[in-house]
């Protein structure tokens, strides 16, 4: 046998050429690692993949759909053609073995044959943490969200996610709002923008940070791909964070992949019985970390907590009634009518203070007439940002 993948030679050495276009191809047709192992195994080399006929392919363990692909991609030299329609998107290929392959996912069952990448990941030297939740999400969950990815990215971390909308997309915006590594995983090919309405995200991390897939390009989004999807976010971290799941979220295979691949488990608590704290308090239960600030993060990956940037607030900069409304906004979300309850106002008064506020980057507004406080506004001076 000339040659099995194991453990043993998962290293940085130059690949042989041969080598990577059989992972290539393996990749293109939709298998990884392990069915590189395979074919070492049974036809004496991953090479053999080049020539072996589709009755050998077969004879070797190989399912019949994978023999297809892998023969029609390797009769139209399909990964010469990818190169060049990567390269116009600004994309590349990273085979599994070359030294850019990122070190989290070498060990991980499954590993992909090669990935798809845009942008620039961050260095295997840089601690990377999944921030994942729900679509649908409250709007202190997204602004928790937001904050965490902006904090642990001011600490030098990076966030990987699954570029969904709600929670993930919050958590990689704030990483960006830091300029520092984002990665976005998608359950598509990188010509794809799923959903559609996070272009300009896509299009920032890809610029700033690292837009990364296993599937080719015309690859479209589709809902089985998701959960194999799931397994690279949580194997490209240190650990991942929960912020807000239902007992029965897509969040929570992420979470079964990061058990199986021996990755730290974290979850934000939520009110109990709440619709969307079910699955993290459960996690919680379960054994998850706890987290309640960015130094919790920092502790459960077994990282030093670095000190906070000193804040000043601009509430006392407000009028003594507006800032009295900003501050019922801080906490939670609230409506004008909840709002106007606490403070015995009328509505209309409320309702002006609020547009005040609004108007000057203070409070958001969300579904249902509610309003929650943005955290940068309660800063004077912003720290630093990243270079």
């Amino acid at each position: 046998m000339r040659h099995v993948f194991s453990e043993h030679n998962r290293t940085d050495s130059p690949l042989r050429a041969a080598t990577r276009t059989a992972r290539l191809l393996l990749s293109l047709a939709g298998a990884t690692m392990h069915h590189a192992e395979q074919a070492a195994r049974a036809l004496g080399s991953e090479e053999e993949l080049l020539v072996a006929s589709a009755t050998s392919l077969r004879q070797a363990g190989l399912a019949n759909g994978l023999v297809r692909r892998m023969v029609s991609f390797r009769e139209k030299d399909s990964h010469k053609e990818l190169h060049e329609k990567l390269s116009k998107r600004g994309g590349e290929v990273i085979v599994y073995g070359e030294e850019r392959y990122p070190r989290r996912l070498r060990a991980i069952p499954d590993a992909p044959a090669a990935l798809f990448v845009r942008g620039s990941l961050p260095p295997d030297s840089v601690p990377v943490v999944a921030i994942i939740g729900s679509r649908r999400c409250t709007p202190e969950g997204l602004r928790f969200a937001l904050e965490l990815g902006e904090d642990l990215a001011q600490g030098g971390l990076a966030v990987v996610s699954g570029l969904a909308r709600g929670i993930d997309s919050a958590a990689l915006s704030g990483c960006l709002r830091r300029r520092a590594p984002a990665v976005g995983v998608l359950g598509s090919g990188l010509d794809f923008v799923y959903p559609p309405e996070n272009r300009d995200l896509f299009e920032q991390i890809a610029t700033e940070g690292a837009l990364l897939t296993e599937f080719p390009l015309g690859m479209r989004p589709a809902k089985h791909l998701f959960p194999r999807r799931n397994r690279l976010i949580s194997g490209l971290s240190e650990g991942v964070l929960v912020v807000e799941a239902s007992d029965r979220s897509g969040t929570l295979i992420t979470v079964d992949h990061a058990i199986d691949q021996n990755r730290v488990v974290m979850a934000v608590p939520g009110a109990v019985g709440g619709p969307f704290s079910r699955g993290t308090n459960r996690l919680i239960r379960d054994g998850a970390q706890v987290i309640l600030s960015p130094e919790d993060v920092y502790v459960s990956i077994g990282l030093p907590s670095p000190s906070p940037p000193r804040e000043e607030t601009v509430v006392s900069t407000l009028s003594g009634f507006d800032a009295r409304v900003f501050e019922l906004c801080a906490d939670r979300a609230s409506t004008a009518d909840t709002i106007a309850w606490r403070t015995q106002a009328a509505v209309n008064e409320i309702l002006r203070s609020l547009a005040r506020l609004e108007t000057q980057g203070l409070v958001k507004r969300f579904s249902g007439g509610r309003f929650l406080a943005i955290r940068d506004s309660w800063r004077e001076k912003k720290s630093p940002r990243r270079e």
